[in-house]
């Protein structure tokens, strides 16, 4: 009598735990957080290029007229007052300021320079325009691309400036028409972010 009734509550506790189950399966859990890191962002950025440090030079090129006849020496150029003529080459040089902040950050600096005429004596402003030949010689020490750009990193930066160095050209071959020229010169920067992988 006593095996019979120890079976049959046997069988019915295990007929609940049957039924429980069956409503909800449980696992041992556990729960945790890792430590907080921070995500930043870098930076690219052009400072303020009305404040730049520039420098302006002149000499003139003889061997357009002499061939073989050394330049003269170069001398500071002062814009505004001192005056150029045929043969003259002026040669100014910007410390651009260029921010560049990022892991894997690469940019083009792209410099545009252009002459405009100045009111006052417009078809002489015109021909000096169109007589001269302006170039960029280089960006960072270096000869730019064929569309006046080179790649930046932040590691080839110094002291957070990008020298930039162009060249203004009055030839041998001005005529009469581009005396008293009266222009404003101006460069244009562009600073745009490439894949680091490029060359």
């Amino acid at each position: 009598m006593k095996k019979i009734t120890k079976a049959a509550i046997a069988g019915t506790v295990g007929a609940a735990l049957l039924v429980g189950g069956a409503g909800s399966l449980a696992f041992w859990t556990d729960t945790d957080s890792g430590p907080q890191v921070q995500i930043q962002s870098g930076n690219l950025d052009l400072g303020n290029l009305t404040t730049a440090t520039t420098t302006w030079t002149i000499r003139q090129n003889a061997s357009g007229v002499n061939p073989g006849q050394a330049a003269t020496p170069v001398v500071n150029y002062v814009p505004g007052t001192d005056k150029i003529v045929p043969g003259d080459v002026l040669t100014t040089t910007v410390n651009v300021p260029v921010t560049l902040v990022g892991k894997n950050l690469k940019a083009a600096l792209t410099v545009t320079p252009t002459v405009t005429a100045v009111t006052g004596a417009p078809s002489a402003d015109a021909k000096l325009a169109a007589a001269l030949s302006i170039s960029v010689v280089s960006i960072n020490g270096s000869a730019p691309s064929a569309t006046n750009s080179a790649n930046l990193t932040p590691a080839n930066i110094t002291a957070g400036t990008v020298p930039v160095q162009i060249a203004v050209t009055f030839p041998w071959t001005a005529d009469n028409d581009t005396k008293i020229g009266n222009l404003n010169f101006q460069a244009a920067y562009n600073l745009t972010q490439i894949p680091v992988a490029t060359p």
